[in-house]
């Protein structure tokens, strides 16, 4: 807000700005969490295979979809 001294814009740009960025930075975070959790999923899956326990690998999977159309539809319905 300093350099604009002929002030073309108002403070709600700034914050409209902000909370773009902030939002972008929220995105970034859930998508890289996502991958850590993958990465942990294989281990466990790995970990379930070796005694045969595939109904433990076929729930996790069914949550997982359960919760990525959650989110999905959070997101949709956010910024419809």
């Amino acid at each position: 807000m300093v350099t604009d001294v002929h002030r073309n814009y108002e403070v709600g740009d700034y914050i409209g700005l902000r909370r773009k960025c902030l939002e972008k930075i929220l995105v970034t975070s859930v998508a890289a969490l996502e991958r850590d959790v993958g990465s942990i999923r294989s281990i466990l899956h790995g970990l379930f295979q070796q005694p045969e326990r595939i109904d433990l690998i076929s729930r996790s999977m069914m949550i997982k979809i359960v919760l990525f159309f959650l989110f999905i539809s959070l997101l949709t319905y956010q910024y419809r």
